[in-house]
Parts: structure tokens; sequence; C-alpha cells
């Protein structure tokens, strides 16, 4: 059964009508086999072949009507009925004359008025002359067989009873019939609206019923499946097996709410497309659900950008893990052995030599120094680039911080004659909230660069501010004198990589990374960093960075020694299996007068933890047979049994961001990075000595 395309109406009021002239001539039959019992019973000679004419004739009309196939208007069904009407007047009153009878003509006549008012309703006019008709051929038949005046009294009832009241229920009917066919017209007005909406909707739409058959499927989808009869005799056909069960199982359409599903159906080229469907309950105007109607939209396109937005993400972020990786094991390679250089040269300075071998031992350490700032550089950028940088908020005092910055350079300065000076307004807060050792970057990478471009003259910082009710907007420039930059490229300056222009990079060396870096840091920050320049008479770097405000008494004095004065010496358990950092770590531990035990792995570190009895331990992180994070897990759960807890210190090269969290996250108490910091190396020193104290 092919589904239709548009929904069916129900049967017009000209097959209505034909529907009840059938009923009527039958009734039609009914009563005028009942006269001729009446006849028989009252043993009229004659009436019986009379009656059995009559009811013959009408049922030859009936079987006429009955026969009849072809389509009828309304017009046409009403004046078929009005012929056949008087046709069986006409015999009737034929019939009777010929039979000197008027009883039963009078009878039928008088009830075909209300016979045809009660069971055609077709309108006052048709009725008025059916009514006309029969009142005539009573009239008719009266006079000819018992004369006029007798007819005429013998019909006054007919003529003051009939013609109303079939008239007034003609009327009633009527009324009834044009409510109905204004109902009639508004539901196919509606569905008129439905079949345009429908057919001209570019998604798929389809009716079903309370048993689950479609019973109309719009042409949008009918051009995208390509077939009908399929969807009609079992709608599985067009959807995918592994979507059948999807549907079918949907929770009932008890209330309004839609349901929706992405599931796949044939295309008309047989290929599987994926559609949302949505589906609602269809109600009747008692409001019980009769069956469902959909819709679907084809998402293939959609669906097929998704997989390749899912797809790009998926390498991007394979992409981002392996340059984590890279950069991670880099980082590590690298400051392993920037460890050493750096430890061994500070030891080797630390010694009796000649002035030529001191100055070269000073090259190597200051080479590797630089190293160290272009691996630190690269790794920030990586870590702001990838959005894993994050700031501290910690209270510290902006003088102190800008004094100690520029006390780093004034040798430089010293040396190249240049003026070295910062003036801070008395307005800025001097204790403020935020992240000084970025803020402190900062200003290095901008006074470093003004101090390295810079051949004559002077290179200074200004600090103002703007207060509000919680933050404190800090205004920083760094001025200087020096060789300027060309309009043409104060655009790029802040670009990764890149610097005033290829003769400036081959003169003054550097990574081009420090801007960059720094302009991100002022922007994690809330503010915004840019230049003024102008070639050969200098340059002004300036940013705005945004800070909370100290409490009073947040700020602790500095201490007053680089080193802590420890309470004993301590044993310590070294855990490094690199051989150079072996000897730089136990040569630096054994200065300050601390014992040394050696492990070249987790699992030695272990062992020589419950045989040796130590103070401290300082482990390293990636080591071969068992790495540190695993040593200390074991060791902490260890450790819950009895009580004890030894302090653990990462010494660590790894660097990058969540590596702190990790080894804190494995039980170790503090961090320290590689190369050794040694301000940081005798703090953790410290701190381990107090903590045995305590």
């Amino acid at each position: 059964m092919p589904v239709p395309s548009t929904p069916a109406i129900a049967p017009d009021d000209a097959v209505l009508l034909a529907q009840r002239l059938r009923a009527a001539t039958g009734s039609g039959i009914l009563v005028i086999c009942l006269l001729s019992l009446a006849d028989v019973w009252l043993q009229r000679p004659g009436l019986l072949q009379i009656t059995l004419l009559r009811a013959g004739a009408l049922v030859i009309i009936f079987w006429l009507l009955a026969r009849l196939r072809r389509p009828l208007t309304y017009d046409q069904a009403v004046r078929l009925g009005v012929g056949g009407t008087i046709f069986a007047i006409t015999l009737n009153t034929t019939v009777g004359t010929i039979g000197g009878q008027t009883f039963t003509p009078s009878i039928i006549m008088a009830a075909i008025p209300f016979l045809t008012a009660s069971v055609l309703g077709w309108g006052v006019r048709p009725q008025i002359i059916v009514t006309i008709a029969a009142l005539i051929g009573g009239l008719t038949n009266a006079i000819l067989v018992r004369g006029f005046d007798d007819s005429v009294a013998s019909y006054a009832i007919v003529l003051i009873a009939g013609l109303p009241l079939s008239v007034v229920t003609s009327v009633v009917l009527g009324r009834e019939r044009a409510a109905r066919a204004a109902a009639l017209a508004a539901v196919a007005e509606s569905e008129a609206r439905f079949r345009a909406m429908a057919e001209s909707a570019p998604v798929m739409i389809w009716l079903a019923d309370a048993a689950g058959g479609v019973v109309y499927a719009n042409r949008a989808t009918l051009d995208f499946l390509g077939r009908g009869d399929e969807l009609a005799d079992d709608w599985t056909a067009v959807v995918h097996p592994d979507d059948v069960t999807t549907i079918r199982n949907r929770p009932q359409l008890d209330t309004d709410e839609p349901w929706r599903a992405e599931v796949r159906l044939r295309h008309h080229d047989d290929a599987w497309r994926w559609v949302l469907a949505t589906v609602l309950p269809r109600r009747d105007v008692e409001g019980s659900t009769i069956g469902a109607i959909g819709t679907a939209i084809d998402i293939t396109e959609r669906r097929a950008a998704e997989e390749e937005a899912r797809g790009a993400r998926d390498a991007a972020l394979a992409a981002a893990r392996t340059k984590a990786t890279f950069l991670a094991t880099m980082s590590h390679e690298l400051r392993t052995p920037m460890n050493g250089i750096l430890g061994m040269s500070r030891l080797a300075l630390d010694c009796e030599m000649g002035a030529e071998a001191r100055e070269h031992v000073q090259t190597v350490q200051s080479s590797a120094e630089a190293l160290l700032t272009v691996i630190n550089d690269v790794l920030d950028f990586s870590k702001i680039e990838s959005g894993k940088l994050t700031l501290e908020r910690v209270p510290f005092a902006i003088r102190r911080l800008v004094t100690e910055t520029l006390r780093a350079f004034a040798p430089l300065c010293g040396d190249k004659g240049l003026a070295l000076g910062a003036d801070i307004d008395g307005a800025v807060p001097d204790a403020l909230v935020g992240d000084p050792g970025r803020l402190r970057q900062v200003l290095v990478n901008l006074v470093g660069n003004a101090v390295k471009f810079t051949a004559e003259g002077a290179v200074r910082v200004t600090i103002g501010c703007s207060l509000d009710d919680e933050d404190v907007a800090v205004r920083v420039a760094v001025e200087d004198t020096g060789i300027g930059i060309d309009p043409a490229k104060q655009a790029h300056v802040f670009d990764a990589f890149t610097q005033a222009d290829d003769s400036t990079a081959r003169r003054f060396g550097g990574t081009g990374l420090g801007l960059a870096i720094s302009r991100q840091l002022v922007e994690l920050m809330g503010g915004c960093l840019a230049v003024d320049s102008t070639p050969g008479r200098g340059s002004s770097f300036h940013f705005t960075a945004r800070f909370g405000r100290a409490l009073p008494g947040a700020l602790t004095e500095p201490a007053t020694t680089d080193a802590p004065q420890f309470v004993r010496p301590l044993r310590i358990l070294l855990a490094e299996d690199n051989p150079v950092n072996q000897l730089l770590a136990r040569r630096l531990l054994e200065k300050r007068g601390h014992t040394v035990i050696l492990a070249g792995d987790g699992r030695e570190a272990l062992l020589r933890w419950r045989t040796e009895g130590v103070d401290l331990i300082l482990m390293d992180v990636q080591m071969p047979t068992m790495d540190g994070l695993e040593a200390t897990a074991r060791l902490r759960a260890a450790e819950a049994a009895t009580g004890r807890h030894v302090r653990i210190v990462a010494m660590t090269a790894n660097a990058m961001e969540g590596d702190r969290e990790r080894c804190i996250a494995a039980g170790m108490d503090d961090y320290l990075t590689k190369p050794i910091d040694l301000r940081a190396l005798d703090r953790a020193l410290g701190e381990a000595a107090a903590a045995l104290a305590a």
C-alpha cells in the first residue's frame, strides 16, 4: 500500500446524500409493507395487490439507487432525490386512484414530507417542492375518488400540518448540515494548510497511527527515501539495523515532551545517512493518543564536520601531548648536564687557581647561565602558549623588588658608563599581592634589553599607580637612550623569536622571546605592554599591571644571611643516578658539614632508608629500576605502620608545569629544580634541621 502524500478527508455531502436516499427508499418500502398488512387485516379486497405494486415500484427505485456508481455532485444528488420522490408520489396517486382508495394514499402522502425531511435533510427548497407534490398528489387522489368537498376537508390536516412541519424540520436539519459543512470546511482548510506546509517543508515529516504504521509522508521524506511502499508496510526497512532497537525502546509518548534521537536512514542512493528525528504524540479531540507525528533533518554533513573537528582536536591534543613530552624530556636532558656545568664551575671557583684559569672557568659559568636563561625562556613561552602558566598571589614589597632587580644590573651599567635609576611615586603602596617572581621577570627582560641596546646615556624605571577600592593598577615604564626601534618594526617586537631586525640579532644576540613572554605575562596580570620609540633617541616600554592590596603585617623581613645556621649536621640520603650530579651534590652537602649516603635508584634508596637511619632524603625523580615517585609512595606506605616521618625533598630536572604538584602528591615535602639554586638548597636543609629540632 503506497503511503499517501496528502491526508484523506471525510466523504462529501453528495455521497452522504446518496446514502440517505437509499435509506429513505428502504424506509418507504417498510411503510408500504406495513400498510399492506393493515389492509389485509381490514379484509379490503384488492388492496394487497395494489400495495405490493407500490412496494415493487419502490424496490425498483431502491435497486436503481443501489446500482448507482457514478460520482455525484450535491446538486445532482438533490435533483435525483426530488425526482425519485415525485415519481413515488405520482405512482402512489395513480395506483390509489385506479384502486379507488384514499386511505392508504393519504397516509403515504402525509408520511413522505416527514420522511424526506427527517432522513434526507436536503434543505428548505427541495423540501417545499416535495411537500407540495405530496399535497397535490393526495388531493388529486381524493378528488378523483371521493369528490371535491370531501377531499378538501380530508386534506386540510396535510395542508396545515404537513407543509409547515416538514419545512421546519428541513430548516433545523439544514442548520445542522450548515454547521457540519462549516466544520468540514474548517477541517479541509486545516488539512490544506497542513498539506501546503508539509509538502513545501525542507524537513522530512510523517504521521504514524497508534500501531506504529506510517500513514502519511511528505514530499521531502519520499524524495529522501526514494520509496513509499516499504515505509508503509515496514518502516524498519529504511532504518539502520543498529538503530531499530533505539526507536522501539523509546519512552511512551505520554506527555507532550518531544523524543529526539540521531539515527540512520537508508537514502535513495542506498547509502546510510544520519538524521535527527523528533517525535511527538498525535491526539484526538478528547486528548487520547492516536499515533505520532515525526520530523527528521539530514545531519550527515554536520556529523561529518563534527567528526572532522574531533579528529582535528584529537590530532591537536596528540600534538600538544607530544610537544609537552618533548619539552619535558628536553628540559630534563638539558638541565641535568647544566646542573653539572654550573655546579662544578662554582666549586672550581672556590678553589685556588691562576688568574687565567679563573677567567676560563668564569667564562664557562657565564655561558652556562646564558644557556640556562634560553632554556627557561623557551619553557616559559611554551607554558604560556598552552595556557598552563598560572600566577601566584602572595604579598610582596614592590620597592624592595625593584631595588634588588636593578642592583643586579649595576655592575654592567658601571662598565658601560650608563646611569641606572628608579623613580617610584610615593602613592604606590609598598605592600602588594601578586606574583613577584613574574613581575621581576618582566622587569629583568625590559631593563636587560634597555641596558643591552644602550651604549651611552641612561636607563630609568618609573613607577606610578591608580587606586580603587580593591586593586592597585601599577604603571611601569622602562626608558633608555639607546638605538631605538624603526616605526615599521615596532608592531613586531612582541612577536616570538623576533627582534628589531636581523642585523640587531647578529649584533646583540638573544632569542627574541623576552618581549613575547613579557607581553603575555603582563596580560596575565591584567594589563598591556606597549612601546614608544624613536630611532637614534631611545625607547620607552611601558605597561600596567593589577595587584591586590596586602593586609598590614603581611610582609616579613628577609633573612639577613644567605645560609641558615643548622642545629647539627644531618645524615642525608642522596638518591641520584647521574654520576656528575652525585659528585656535585655530595661536594655541596659535605662542604656544609653533612654526611651523604648515596643511592643509585629508588630501590636502593628504600634499602638505604631502612638500614642507614637518615635525617633527610634528596630524591631525584627520573631514575632506572624504580623512579623517585614510586620510591616515595612505597616509603610513605611503610611509614604508616611505624608512625615515623622522614623529610623527602625532590631534587630533579623535571621543571615543567605540574611537576611540583606530582612530587607533592606522591608524598614529598618540598621540591627543588636543577640546576641547583644554592639558596633554595640551604633553605631546604634549614627546614629539615628545624623539623628535627622541634
